[in-house]
């Protein structure tokens, strides 16, 4: 007759077992979230750190006038608002009075990054990069919860088809047209969350002269269409202006 298991040490296994599945359902999402939030607030950095850089230069070649003259130093804060979210930037002087301000973040709770501006020598002014802290976490929520809750549900599906594959050898028609279906169906997803995941990103867009109808009408052409539809395309435009043709 065979021992069964302690029921006290059951009972402890299962405790034990219960409190590591709890901590890894919080410490995985928590890791995410932090590794997130510090890309984020490096890239509050690396805008500060560009614009100070522009400005630096601007100090470099009017060295007794660049600190008058306002309009120029308005446009050159200007040029870090590609973003699509409120942002602020603000220009100081060496003694740490305000310059001149670009923008508004009306939330009260902000993540700010700064950095010197100089001329060559010596620091003479500091630029800083506020940003409202619920977007902050918004935009770092989004990339932890997409990258971690889907990304490796896909990552198995991927390598269960794999498997599948291997074990079915190529030998159905209809088996390897299925698999062919499941593998594009897990790309598709996986490229839908780099869209979403891009939301997330600094990323600059490569507008390039084009064709509007000529654009258009390939754009058309590659989404195929169930029969019996068929679509008419009437063309027009004749105009050409930059676009990203990707996004």
């Amino acid at each position: 007759m065979e021992r069964g298991v302690d029921p006290g040490l059951k009972r402890t296994l299962t405790g034990i077992a219960g409190m590591v599945a709890a901590a890894t359902a919080v410490a995985i999402p928590a890791l995410y979230l932090y590794t997130a939030y510090s890309y984020e607030s490096d890239r509050i950095q690396r805008d500060a750190d560009g614009l100070a850089g522009t400005v630096s230069e601007l100090v470099f070649t009017h060295p007794d006038t660049w600190i008058f003259n306002e309009h120029l130093q308005l446009k050159l804060l200007r040029l870090g608002h590609a973003h699509e979210w409120p942002v602020s930037h603000r220009l100081f002087d060496g003694e740490g009075e305000l310059l001149v301000e670009t923008g508004t973040v009306a939330a009260r709770a902000t993540v700010a990054r700064s950095s010197d501006v100089s001329d060559g020598f010596k620091v003479v002014g500091r630029v800083e990069v506020i940003e409202s802290i619920e977007h902050v976490w918004l935009r770092a929520g989004l990339a932890a919860t997409v990258g971690h809750e889907l990304r490796n549900p896909l990552g198995s599906i991927r390598t269960a088809l794999a498997v599948i594959r291997k074990l079915a050898r190529g030998e159905d028609p209809m088996m390897k047209e299925s698999l062919d279906i499941g593998d594009r169906g897990v790309t598709r997803c996986d490229a839908i969350i780099s869209d979403l995941l891009d939301y997330t990103r600094t990323r600059q867009l490569n507008r390039e002269p084009t064709a509007i109808d000529r654009w258009l009408r390939t754009v058309v052409e590659e989404h195929g269409l169930p029969a019996p539809v068929r679509p008419r395309l009437d063309l027009e435009a004749g105009i050409e202006m930059p676009l990203d043709r990707d996004r």
